[in-house]
Order: structure tokens, then C-alpha cells, then sequence
């Protein structure tokens, strides 16, 4: 889970997508939740300051921008369970599941 410019954005694994709700004033919910994405299983994501969510599923990156538009940011990848966009907003950057090779630290460029 992220909050990002007045929204809450959350992922289930189970619906296999993400959403995100608006903060109200009092600084509980306001609304419904809207669709960010559907269709894929994230596990984790975040947030770039321009809105746009990344998050891995399976052997790709997925960029989500704030218009809604869906990118392959990097196809093929060592999949992992999360990702983190860097302070700089250069990087995404995103840990391997390890399994029987060491787990190991990956990222790829923002243009």
C-alpha cells in the first residue's frame, strides 16, 4: 500500500489488481475505489512522483502511467515480489525471489 497526492493505492492479489481511493478532508476514505490496473497479480508496487505505478508479474515490469496507459517497462526480467522507485525517480529497483539461486538486487532506468 502507497498514498501518493491525496490518494491510497492498494493491491489484491486475490481481485489480481490495483486500485486506489481518494483521501477525504477528515482523512478517512472518500469514494470507491478505482481501477488502477487489472488483469495481472502484483504483489507489491509504488508510486512515481508523476503518478506512475510500477510493480513486477512474473518475468515482466510493468509501468502504469497516470493517464491509465499499461507499458512493458522491462520485458524479460528476473521477476520479484515488490518494487520501489528511487528518491531521484531514476530507478526502479526491485529484489529477486532467490529460490535456489541467491536473491539479488535489480533495477532498471525511468527515461
Amino acid at each position: 500500500m502507497r498514498s501518493h497526492d491525496g490518494w491510497v493505492y492498494f493491491a489484491s492479489p486475490a481481485k489480481m489488481g490495483i486500485y486506489r481511493i481518494q483521501i477525504g478532508s477528515d482523512g478517512g476514505p472518500q469514494g470507491t475505489p478505482v481501477t488502477v490496473e487489472e488483469g495481472v497479480r502484483p504483489d507489491d508496487f509504488d508510486v512515481a512522483a508523476d503518478g506512475s505505478v510500477y510493480f513486477p508479474s512474473g518475468p515482466v515490469l510493468y509501468k502504469v502511467a497516470a493517464t491509465g496507459e499499461v507499458t512493458k517497462h522491462a520485458d524479460p526480467i528476473q521477476g520479484g515480489p515488490s518494487a520501489v522507485v528511487s528518491a531521484n525517480q531514476q530507478w526502479v529497483y526491485w529484489p529477486t525471489r532467490g529460490g535456489d539461486n541467491p536473491q539479488r538486487l535489480m533495477r532498471v532506468a525511468i527515461p
